[in-house]
């Protein structure tokens, strides 16, 4: 039963907060730093040793050593812990700047855009990048029921980023790449988040 799981799962953190922080840098990979940050994140994010301990952990590793998920990964998870440490940001920044356009698809776009467009890590320079690989996107990448959701979580972050001549240009690219699997009147419906969020 779910009565009695709250406090069985706080111990629980609070005991394998001890053993994460207790560990070596050198025994972390990016992904294993990513995915024990997104098991806080959801389970006990206010566990704020263990987001310092990590965040830590992962300004000392080599940007060649992650990819584009697990960076994306990465930001999404202090983001919905609400921990925004900047130079964690900045360097994850930095690592981006670094990845192969090749490698980013549409929903770590989304994500990656949606963390940097919180007015505590805004980062204008990468988010004109990532708007750089949109523009470049091949149309058969913005397909699929999650592309709509992509699409819209994007636009949203450019229009809070306060870039919204950015917001409409990429909302012209992207819903004409939905048209053909959405339909005119969701593509239209889109287009009008950029304009409806610029003037919330």
């Amino acid at each position: 039963g779910g009565g009695g799981r709250g406090v069985v799962d706080t111990a629980l953190f609070e005991k394998l907060g001890e053993c994460v922080v207790a560990l070596r840098c050198s025994a972390y990979t990016p992904d294993t730093a990513a995915r024990i940050v997104k098991a806080f994140a959801d389970g006990a994010p206010s566990n704020d040793k263990v987001f310092k301990y990590l965040s830590l952990v992962v300004k000392k590793m080599d940007a060649w050593t992650f990819d584009i998920e697990t960076v994306a990964a990465l930001v999404d998870s202090y983001r919905r812990a609400g921990h925004f440490d900047s130079s964690l940001y900045a360097r994850l920044s930095t690592v981006l700047q670094q990845i192969d356009a090749v490698s980013f698809s549409l929903s770590s776009i989304a994500t990656v855009a949606n963390a940097y467009s919180d007015k505590r890590v805004l980062d204008k320079s990468l988010l004109g990048r990532l708007a750089m690989i949109l523009q470049q996107m091949d149309g058969k990448v913005v397909t699929g029921p999650e592309a709509v959701q992509d699409v819209s979580v994007i636009l949203n972050a450019y229009a809070k980023a306060d870039m919204r001549d950015v917001a409409l240009s990429l909302s012209h690219t992207l819903t004409n790449h939905l048209k053909p699997h959405v339909g005119g009147l969701t593509a239209q419906a889109m287009a009008n988040i950029v304009l409806r969020v610029g003037l919330a």
